[in-house]
């Protein structure tokens, strides 16, 4: 017997071109390493190995240098995890023991701005960020070939909003319907104006209501006068989120209309569908004579004055009737143009002034009588005041 023989002398000895596989990734991934025999002989062996998510192709081999390749699949693996385990190649020129780390990743979407998305977090951000650029990307095929790499479970859904014609809108629903961010919210900064009008006016007026934007993403609204009324006008009839680029606030332009004001006090709303926001807007006109005395208590032998303001935009004729004669006018019809103050004297006779003194009537009430003479007609108003004090 040839012992030599028997023992395949010169013995094979094993050598593998790597000592350990370490792999970061989110799909599988396909390599390959070199068994090699660094001794005589011919080297045979078999590749033994209990990891479910690695394959090896050839798992038995002979020669002195076999390429063998492997497939690492991580679909059921979760990410954000390291596995750690090894394998090992046996042969009748010893054996190795092969280490394997693999960190599973989530699938990387690069945008143009290479900008990498990891999640659909990410990928909202980005809209905030980018809101042009996001919409390039929810349109591409790379994004649905990385919603797919996900497992997003909503493709379907996906698709149904990239229907949308409207690119921002459709973007926006996607991410609402994901339960990635709230509806954007349209908030007036303040609820109501009064506004006040001489009453012969036929002034147009323009003031401004600003509204505020809450939130992120698509909207469109339209603005409507509540009440239709003739006297309030609305120049913008709808708003959308075009108008709050690169801001949170656009100012609204309304205009009211004197013309049309045909009562003392009117109101309407300014109403922005959708939101359930109503801006008041409120219109006095002035009276057109505001008459009243300087004060409502007077001293005995003192200088009353009765103060009329004229808002008539003419001139007018006003008559003065005394209730009491220790109220002295100096006359009793007056002109008035813009604003007139009118003195009048409180004098009591000494017979007058026995008689209340011995009626213990420290205070005695009397009034005064205007009478306005307009275009309109006539305009009567009676101030009361009171003479004396109380002991």
């Amino acid at each position: 017997m040839n012992i030599l023989k028997e023992l395949e002398y010169p013995i094979p000895e094993i050598s593998v071109s790597t000592k350990k596989i370490v792999l970061q990734t989110h799909k599988s991934v396909q390599d390959k390493f070199v068994i090699s025999n660094a001794g005589g002989n011919i080297l045979k062996g078999e590749i033994i190995s209990d990891i479910e998510h690695i394959t090896f192709s050839p798992l038995k081999f002979e020669g002195n240098k076999v390429v063998v390749k492997y497939k690492v699949s991580v679909e059921a693996l979760k990410p954000h995890e390291i596995y750690k385990s090894n394998f090992v190649i046996v042969s009748n020129g010893g054996e190795v023991r092969i280490d394997v780390l693999i960190k599973v990743t989530m699938p990387i979407l690069v945008t143009k701005l290479d900008v990498k998305i990891s999640s659909l977090e990410d990928f909202y951000k980005f809209t905030i960020d980018s809101p042009v650029e996001a919409r390039f990307v929810f349109t591409s095929q790379d994004f649905l070939e990385w919603l797919k790499e996900i497992n997003f479970k909503n493709l379907d859904s996906y698709l149904f909003f990239l229907e949308d014609h409207n690119k921002e809108r459709g973007l926006d629903n996607f991410l609402l319907a994901n339960g990635l961010k709230e509806p954007a919210k349209l908030l007036l900064e303040r609820k109501k104006l009064s506004i006040r009008i001489e009453p012969f006016s036929r002034e147009i007026t323009t003031h401004t209501v600003r509204v505020l934007k809450e939130g992120t993403g698509y909207f469109k609204t339209t603005l409507n006068v509540k009440r239709m009324s003739p006297w309030l006008h609305v120049e913008t009839k709808s708003i959308s989120s075009t108008d709050f680029i690169n801001r949170d606030f656009k100012d609204i332009d309304f205009y009211v209309n004197a013309k049309y004001v045909d009562q003392k006090i009117v109101s309407d709303s300014i109403v922005i569908d959708d939101y359930g926001e109503n801006f008041i807007v409120e219109v006095i006109k002035n009276d057109m004579l505001n008459i009243y005395l300087s004060k409502k208590n007077y001293d005995w032998n003192e200088m009353g004055k009765l103060i009329i303001e004229n808002n008539c935009e003419k001139d007018i004729v006003v008559e003065l009737f005394e209730n009491d004669d220790f109220i002295r006018f100096e006359g009793q019809k007056y002109f008035v143009g813009k604003n007139a103050v009118i003195p009048f004297m409180i004098k009591m006779s000494a017979f007058k002034t026995a008689s209340t003194f011995f009626k213990k009537q420290p205070i005695v009430q009397s009034s005064i009588l205007v009478k306005a003479y307009l275009d309109t007609g006539i305009v009567t108003k009676r101030l009361p005041f009171s003479i004396g004090t109380l002991i």
